[in-house]
């Protein structure tokens, strides 16, 4: 069947749509039509026996959630009905600033509402309820499906949390909503009934997706940077039974590898050969080397029945001494980059990782961005930005990314799956192209069909995906009456995003793999040049912020791209194609921030900042500007042939650990308590002074 309906068929759609969406603007409004005033509903009247405004009000289940949600940026409701039951589809449509609403049974679009924010996941409860995360404002909003029609989405209420609210879980008895925020870094727990915050806990930089395991005990967070995951232990420890637990560790692998043939191998450098005639000879073999890989782009985690998978990326960063030519390896038997999907104890924590992973080569899912567990088949789908494909692994084997059994392509930008296991059906949101994508499951595939990539070229591979997906059902309809973005930043979030075409990096690396969002990685990559920590883009690209690099010789954005590139082994981009990527990153914003900070410690630590005792702004001039020139403070390696480095900007540092140009320092009062002189002087500092700069900094 064809991937997108037919012109005259949307055509049709869009009347039908329009009377909806008018429809929809007479039930948007709360029942106290405060939604033009911020945050003017998120509390619950003091008066208990007066029920919160975000309760639901379909005490009948009406409408029931189906599959797995909060994942990714669609949701999928049941509705019964007299007559027999419908699916919808709800989509949190990041460019509209909306949810649009699709009737899977039909595949009709049924209309669109306007959220008090940008959407960035959406999850359904078990009462019906949409509960949808505003990453460009602190709230969470609460909808609900009108009963008698199921359209439009009733809204309901706003609900205060930290800056950029991101990843939404719900314990298994459905009483507990668990959300992580991004900007400001955190696990906010609420009640689902009422929507009131009951904990706040801080994590590490970058939580994005949440998942809490099936006892409801432990919550585990993936985080986009640093290859961090973090485990949440909900009922907190035993002295304090209510105040939950966090505990970080970082995804991590150790390869050894022969650097002549590319050989998994043990670490040992000595062998003995047996003896025959001759004399005991001690005979060496080529040096195995140390691979350390670091999981990234931590996005999606998804559960079976048994186990809890996490796709990521498993770069590496510090490859031995010498042999980067860019960032990260040059040699093709250890890339810098491996797709790898890795497995979770509930129980403990442990995280499960090939030693050596198979690389697939630059087609690889370097971007995962949904996921979703087909428990008929034991499949494991996940929506591969970039790629723009579902890429289907064996959820029965132990590394299940070394077993792909086939690809499904889908509209660009897919960041929203479900699978509704009823109607054997997986649906997939594709923001970027805003289209919805109905794909058949069909019944169980025979043992047989399953194979290792390992044992397999990439051609081969790539070959029969094409012939896998040739085969599947499936239908793709664009959803009508959309904006969208201007045409220039359009194309430049694509680009962005598309990894695998060799343009940027001949590895299928992109700008998203290092710059997730326009932020950063939070790694330290070793290059020729020497280590260099991945900068936050974000606000730091407009001409007040140059010279760029580390080493400050590049006067110009367009050269220090091309550098980049030319490091990367890239076979480049048009002049056109590279200013519309600038025109995306500018166009990003930063969040919305809540957090309350003490005036007093700021206002010394600006205090401080500005003093001639300290220097610091004798080179930084501001939160972005800088004096624009290179400084040698003394914190070179001494192979590196240039000691000095650019006054970087500060804008956004608290949300860009670890620094200095070789990643030195983990945090800011780390770097505070390190500067002796060579770089300002606040080593010296009183504690609480030390405070009350980082206080500031934190403001930057």
């Amino acid at each position: 069947m064809s991937r997108y309906t037919h012109a005259a068929l949307l055509g049709l759609l869009l009347v039908s749509c329009r009377k909806e969406s008018s429809a929809a603007k007479d039930d948007a409004s709360p029942p106290n039509g405060r939604f033009d005033a911020p945050f003017a509903n998120i509390a619950a009247p003091k008066n208990e026996a007066v029920p919160s405004p975000c309760t639901t009000t379909n005490p009948a289940k009406t409408f029931t959630p189906v599959g797995e949600s909060g994942n990714g940026t669609l949701a999928l409701l049941r509705w019964h009905r007299t007559n027999g039951r419908q699916t919808l589809a709800i989509a949190a449509d990041e460019d509209e600033n909306a949810l649009q609403v699709v009737d899977v049974d039909s595949r009709m679009p049924l209309g669109t509402t306007k959220l008090a924010g940008k959407p960035t996941r959406i999850l359904a409860t078990d009462d019906g309820r949409i509960v949808v995360s505003l990453g460009d404002t602190h709230a969470l909003e609460i909808l609900e499906p009108v009963p008698d029609s199921g359209f439009p989405l009733k809204r309901r209420c706003l609900v205060e949390t930290p800056a950029e609210p991101m990843g939404l879980a719900m314990t298994k008895d459905q009483k507990t909503l668990l959300v992580t925020t991004r900007w400001e870094p955190t696990l906010s727990i609420y009640d689902v009934a009422t929507m009131k915050s009951q904990h706040t806990l801080s994590l590490p930089r970058d939580p994005t997706t949440v998942l809490a395991s099936s006892d409801g005990d432990r919550a585990f967070v993936m985080h986009a940077a640093g290859g961090i995951m973090s485990v949440v232990d909900l009922k907190g420890s035993p002295d304090k039974p209510k105040e939950p637990a966090v505990q970080s560790k970082v995804i991590t692998t150790n390869q050894f590898t022969n650097r002549s043939f590319g050989m998994p191998m043990a670490p040992q450098l000595d062998i003995m050969v047996p003896p025959s005639t001759a004399p005991r000879k001690k005979m060496r073999r080529a040096p195995a080397v140390k691979h350390e890989r670091i999981g990234s782009q931590g996005f999606v985690l998804a559960r079976s029945e048994k186990n809890i998978f996490a796709p990521v990326v498993m770069v590496e960063p510090k490859p031995p001494l010498g042999s980067s030519s860019g960032y990260g390896s040059a040699e093709a038997s250890a890339p810098a980059v491996v797709g790898e999907v890795a497995t979770i104890d509930e129980k403990t924590g442990a995280i499960q990782i090939k030693q050596a992973g198979v690389s697939v080569g630059p087609k690889d899912c370097f971007l995962p961005r949904a996921a979703s567990y087909d428990e008929t088949k034991d499949e494991l789908y996940v929506a591969c930005m970039g790629i723009d494909s579902l890429v289907v692994y064996d959820g029965k084997q132990k590394h299940p990314h070394d077993y792909e059994k086939r690809r499904i392509a889908v509209p660009g930008g897919p960041t929203g799956l479900v699978i509704d296991p009823d109607k054997r059906q997986a649906v997939v949101f594709s923001s970027f192209a805003g289209a919805m994508t109905f794909i058949s499951l069909g019944v169980a595939t025979p043992r047989s069909s399953v194979r290792n990539v390992s044992e397999s070229t990439t051609k081969r591979v790539s070959k029969k995906k094409e012939e896998a997906t040739e085969q599947q059902d499936v239908v793709s309809i664009v959803l009508p009456d959309r904006k969208g973005l201007p045409a220039e930043i359009t194309l430049g979030r694509t680009l962005f995003h598309a990894s695998g075409r060799r343009k940027v990096a001949i590895d299928g690396r992109v700008c998203a793999s290092c710059h997730p969002d326009g932020r950063d990685d939070g790694l330290t990559w070793q290059t020729q040049e020497g280590p260099r920590q991945t900068p936050i883009l974000l606000g730091r690209l407009s001409k007040d912020t140059a010279p760029f690099g580390w080493l400050g010789d590049k006067n110009t954005l367009p050269s220090h791209f091309k550098r980049t590139i030319e490091r990367l082994a890239g076979t480049g981009l048009k002049d056109s194609e590279r200013d519309a990527i600038f025109a995306y990153v500018n166009s990003l914003s930063a969040p919305k921030t809540s957090k309350t900070t003490n005036a007093i410690a700021v206002t010394r630590g600006k205090e401080i900042f500005e003093s001639t005792e300290t220097g610091c702004s004798s080179c930084h001039l501001g939160d972005a500007t800088t004096d624009g020139a290179r400084h040698d403070v003394k914190s070179a390696q001494e192979f590196e042939v240039d000691h000095r480095f650019e006054t970087p900007s500060l804008r956004f540092l608290a949300r860009s650990a670890p620094y200095f140009h070789d990643g030195r320092y983990g945090t800011l009062l780390d770097m505070v308590q390190g500067c002796d002189g060579k770089m300002g002087t606040t080593k010296h500092l009183p504690e609480t002074d030390k405070a009350s700069l980082v206080a500031y900094l934190e403001t930057l």
